[in-house]
């Protein structure tokens, strides 16, 4: 298993959004009801087995929680 780099993307209030990007192929945008950190979505495999599936064809992008 090997997690994705965690990047932010900056909003204009100063706020910055984590985000994994993973897979190829189509892109495909993933905003999670159950857990907002996208490093720990990665820690459990009820989630990160579903991820490595869909990235095997699409380009998964995970948007996580945010931060000041």
């Amino acid at each position: 298993m090997t997690i994705p780099a965690t990047h932010y993307a900056k909003t204009g209030g100063g706020l910055r959004i984590a985000y994994h990007k993973s897979g190829v192929g189509p892109p495909c945008l993933i905003v999670p009801q159950l857990i907002s950190n996208v490093e720990k979505t990665w820690e459990h495999e009820l989630f990160r087995r579903p991820l490595e599936r869909i990235g095997k064809f699409m380009t998964c992008v995970m948007f996580g929680h945010r931060q000041r």
